[in-house]
C-alpha cells in the first residue's frame, strides 16, 4: 500500500516543506511537498519500498503515481493516466505469457527426466 502523496499546486507559489528520516536498520522515510510536484517514500528493514508522487501535467491535471518493490515480488506501479492495452498489444502479451508457461513446463519435464 502506497502513501497518498500531498496534491501539487500551481496557484500557490512554493509554499511546502520537506522530511528525511532513516535508521540503522536500513528504514527510511523521506518526502517533499509543495510547488508543482511532490514525493513520500518509505522502506522498511526487510526492504520493503512504497512510494508516489503527484504532479501537474502540461495540461494542468494533476496526475498521480504509486509504486511498491519489495524482494522476491519485483516492482509494481499504478498511475492515474495510464492507458489500456490496444488490442494488438493484449495479444502480444498473452502469446507471450503462453510461450513463457510452456517454457516453464520443458525445464520441469527436463530436470524430473534427469532426477
Amino acid at each position: 500500500m502506497a502513501p497518498e502523496p500531498p496534491m501539487p499546486s500551481l496557484s500557490v507559489p512554493h509554499v511546502g516543506g520537506q522530511f528525511h528520516a532513516q535508521d540503522e536498520a536500513g528504514q527510511y522515510s523521506f518526502g517533499h511537498y509543495g510547488g508543482p510536484n511532490t514525493r513520500v517514500e518509505t522502506r522498511d528493514s526487510l526492504g520493503r519500498t512504497s512510494g508516489s508522487f503527484a504532479y501537474v501535467d502540461p495540461e494542468g491535471d494533476v496526475q498521480v503515481r504509486k509504486y511498491a518493490a519489495a524482494p522476491g515480488s519485483g516492482f509494481r506501479v499504478a498511475a492515474s493516466d495510464l492507458v489500456e492495452d490496444t488490442p494488438a498489444v493484449a495479444q502480444v502479451k498473452s502469446a507471450h505469457a503462453r510461450a513463457h508457461e510452456t517454457a516453464k513446463s520443458l525445464v520441469r519435464d527436463a530436470v524430473a527426466t534427469t532426477a
